[in-house]
């Protein structure tokens, strides 16, 4: 087993969550509702409508795979990492992170299979969150899926940033719920050469950012 990888990848998820932490006090809430013309005048190669059918039989078979091996598992967050570039040629990780009841103070953390990994998933300490809370993500509350999410914080403004930047950069998603919180996708677009770094949060039920 590659642990080295799985501290990678709990590594991301953790860096995420405290960034988004550390600046969703200050980050104005200005309502950005999606337009179904996102697709036409995209910013991306990915089209969120298209890409929505995907992502949700994807989300349905990791959880149905998951649910034969533990009962009690429920999914609490899912991460993903683009490196240089928005579409899947640039997606370096894509997990999927599962509470796990029997297992105390553990997390299930499961790749997606379009990702090449030498591990599959791994059964990690629950401090990747700083031992928050974290709610089970609801599917009547998981309206906007990452590429939507994307094409809205694009439009706000990453496209700008990403424009303006001729090193290397990095944008990281994280889709989780704090207890008493509402589901939120926090996209950080960071320059990897200046440490620059911007951070959105887009309403995972009504696209607001």
């Amino acid at each position: 087993m590659n642990y080295k990888r799985i501290l990678l990848v709990s590594f991301l998820i953790l860096s995420s969550f405290i960034v988004w932490t550390a600046y969703a006090s200050s980050t104005e809430k200005i309502p950005i509702i999606p337009s179904i013309n996102l697709a036409t005048d995209s910013f991306l190669s990915l089209d969120y409508i298209k890409e929505d059918a995907v992502f949700r039989q994807e989300l349905l078979d990791i959880k149905n795979k998951i649910k034969k091996q533990y009962t009690e598992a429920e999914l609490v967050a899912i991460s993903l990492k683009f490196e240089d570039g928005l579409n899947y040629n640039y997606l370096t990780n894509y997990t999927y992170v599962f509470d796990l009841p029997s297992f105390k103070n553990k997390y299930l953390v499961v790749n997606n299979p379009g990702i090449k990994s030498e591990v599959n998933q791994a059964i990690v300490d629950n401090d990747l969150f700083s031992n928050m809370s974290l709610d089970v993500i609801k599917d009547e509350y998981l309206k906007i899926n990452f590429v939507q999410a994307l094409e809205i914080v694009e439009k706000f403004g990453g496209y700008n940033f990403r424009a303006d930047r001729y090193g290397k950069y990095s944008v990281t998603i994280l889709l989780n719920q704090s207890m008493g919180s509402v589901l939120n996708w926090q996209i950080s677009y960071f320059d990897e050469i200046d440490n620059t770094e911007q951070v959105w949060t887009v309403n995972a039920s009504s696209g607001k950012i």
